[in-house]
């Protein structure tokens, strides 16, 4: 995997089949200051990029990242 889209977007968690085939996604289900999420994204982009090996989405939250 070379890229992912990091989105606070839900829309990119319903991408239609063929699209989603071919996107890596990392939605952060999460709000706030965003030197808290920056954070956030740091301490667990390790474990996402992990999980995208074999999953198209995932989401990350204040629990950490996990499959969809």
């Amino acid at each position: 995997m070379s890229r992912a889209i990091l989105t606070r977007d839900a829309d990119f968690t319903r991408l239609e089949k063929p699209l989603m085939q071919s996107v890596k996604v990392i939605y952060m289900h999460m709000s706030g200051e965003p030197s808290r999420l920056a954070d956030l994204v740091l301490r667990h982009i390790g474990n996402c990029l992990t999980l995208l090996e074999s999953q198209n989405v995932v989401i990350l939250d204040e629990d950490g990242c996990h499959t969809a």
